[in-house]
């Protein structure tokens, strides 16, 4: 080898971008979990007088548990967010690695020719 390598690319933590996700990510695991304490305290309510039908509530809480499932699965993305920059040499590399794939993908035939 030639000696150590240059890294492919730059990592920079975006510190502002982490401090407003994680406390907006607090903000709302707050409210969602008010939300759902009123939820399950009107299914009791629901449950015990038996005045209302079931089936509505039962509808918004399940969608709500979906929703807030999504919206878990989403903050992974915003946990740490990340600035990547590549290096100037790799960056000039892709350049004209993706000059070569566009004028590849320019050979290629739309349909695929018969066969037989």
């Amino acid at each position: 080898m030639d000696g150590p390598s240059l890294p492919l690319n730059v990592r920079r933590l975006l510190r502002t971008n982490l401090v407003v996700n994680r406390l907006h990510m607090f903000v709302n695991g707050i409210a969602i979990l008010a939300l759902f304490h009123y939820r399950v305290t009107t299914l009791v309510r629901v449950f015990r007088t038996r005045d209302t039908p079931l089936l509505p509530y039962l509808i918004v809480l399940v969608s709500e548990i979906v929703l807030t499932f999504l919206w878990v699965l989403h903050q992974a993305y915003n946990g740490d967010p990340l600035n990547l920059r590549c290096t100037r040499k790799d960056y000039q590399e892709m350049r004209s690695f993706r000059r070569w794939m566009c004028s590849y993908a320019r050979r290629i035939p739309a349909k695929s020719p018969p066969s037989g």
